[in-house]
């Protein structure tokens, strides 16, 4: 049935509806499908990076002529700009369908790209470090709100309320998302020998746990040690289960 759901909804993207009342019902139809399918995180980047396109003027280097296939190191060229950064930011966009990605580091424009094309919001951070990469941990965004030029982590412990929080929100971002049991086969790759006392699988810096549990969960019989790592403040709230381990650990420090 969602096949072919799928397959109906492709064919409506090639050819939409002309008739102004069959498509506004099926452009709300869709908004509210999209609005159940997205998560919260996936709305919130949209606008973010796309803020962030408008600023780098991307939009407007794409629409200079509607038809043309540009790649990412003329683009580079063409806004001054790092091509690493141009190429996240792109490929991001692409996967929402704001950009059209007609090849390897290879875009061009669609209607979306041409409707932002025009002068619009500006964003804050980047244009402060003249649109290049992020290399300094304690030159962030998060430096700047909080008025600090501490780590995040050596920030969040001098502040326990905000480690709690942060810890709160790790927990409860990961919902409807996939984990990495999803796509990678752990049991197919473990040695069916395996000394039970050699660490398995060792989450390094795992919050309160959720890859652990998961792990767990999904293969309980598997034979070694299951080892979460963090800072203490995390290890404090970890997920208790039986047959994983707690360590407290800094990897920072290594």
């Amino acid at each position: 049935m969602i096949l072919g759901l799928i397959i109906q909804l492709k064919a409506l993207r090639d050819a939409p509806p002309k008739e102004d009342v069959l498509r506004q019902d099926l452009l709300d139809a869709t908004r509210s499908l999209l609005i159940a399918l997205e998560t919260p995180g996936e709305s919130l980047l949209q606008t973010i990076v796309a803020r962030v396109a408008l600023d780098l003027k991307l939009f407007e280097a794409l629409t200079v002529n509607y038809n043309l296939i540009i790649g990412t190191a003329e683009l580079a060229k063409v806004c001054n700009l790092e091509e690493v950064l141009i190429s996240r930011i792109l490929r991001f966009l692409a996967s929402f369908g704001i950009v059209k990605e007609v090849g390897e580091d290879s875009w061009s424009a669609n209607k979306i790209t041409n409707a932002l094309s025009k002068p619009g919001l500006r964003a804050g951070f980047l244009a402060n470090t003249d649109y290049c990469s992020p290399v300094d941990a304690t030159a962030a965004p998060f430096q700047k709100a909080h008025k600090t030029d501490l780590p995040v982590f050596r920030w969040m412990r001098k502040t326990p309320a905000h480690t709690t929080n942060f810890a709160q929100w790790v927990d409860a971002s990961p919902e409807g998302q996939y984990n990495f049991l999803d796509s990678f086969p752990f049991e197919q790759e473990v040695d069916a020998n395996v000394d039970p006392y050699i660490p398995l699988f060792v989450d390094i810096g795992g919050g309160s746990g959720h890859q652990c549990v998961a792990l767990k969960t999904k293969l309980p019989n598997l034979v070694g040690r299951i080892v979460l790592q963090d800072l203490q403040a995390f290890i404090d709230q970890a997920i208790a289960a039986e047959g994983i381990e707690t360590i407290i650990h800094d990897f920072k420090t290594e």
